[in-house]
């Protein structure tokens, strides 16, 4: 059980450090975790996020309600996808964000 343990806390800490943003959001869109490049990308903290629809922070329906209906159908149906969706970060500059949508079980 140490061995599993240790994986995966290595697996966390590679995420977090990853140069790439992500984020994970239960099956309701609300956001589980983000790591920092997710922060620094977005200006959003995790105390800003967690626990909230992460596409209504990032005021995805504002600029991109065709797109997230598209991600939002995905999710609905348990099956991943590619998006690219326009959104906002906290101090209202605008960034296209690409979506590498994975379910996981």
């Amino acid at each position: 059980m140490g061995e599993a343990k240790a994986k995966s806390e290595r697996l966390a800490q590679a995420a977090m450090s990853s140069g790439l943003a992500m984020a994970v959001l239960n099956s309701a869109g609300k956001a589980e975790w983000i790591n920092e490049a997710f922060s620094a990308l977005t200006e959003f903290e995790s105390a800003d996020v967690l626990g909230r629809d992460l596409f209504a922070c990032l005021k995805v329906v504002e600029d991109g309600p065709f797109e997230l209906s598209r991600v939002q159908a995905r999710m609905a149906l348990g099956e991943g996808g590619r998006f690219r969706i326009p959104a906002r970060t906290r101090s209202g500059a605008r960034l296209w964000l690409e979506v590498d949508l994975r379910i996981l079980p």
